[in-house]
């Protein structure tokens, strides 16, 4: 029965310490910031996927961009 303790205790202990995946990090398309993406506003911009720290930074590259646009 001892064995049997051991062993899970063991098993739980070995379960706690294992090396989750860690989450994907994006980098922010505004200011090159890093963080994880799913904190992120992300949004879709001549075919690629871009990340932004907060809708702020969004609007601010938009604008930038819609200026170089023009």
């Amino acid at each position: 029965m001892v064995k049997y303790y051991v062993f899970i205790l063991f098993i739980f202990v070995f379960s706690a310490c294992a090396k989750k995946p860690s989450e994907e990090m994006a980098k922010c398309a505004s200011d090159g910031m890093e963080m994880k993406a799913s904190a992120m506003v992300k949004m879709d911009y001549d075919g690629k996927t871009l990340y932004f720290c907060n809708d702020d930074e969004m609007k601010k590259f938009m604008s930038e961009h819609h200026k170089v646009a023009s």
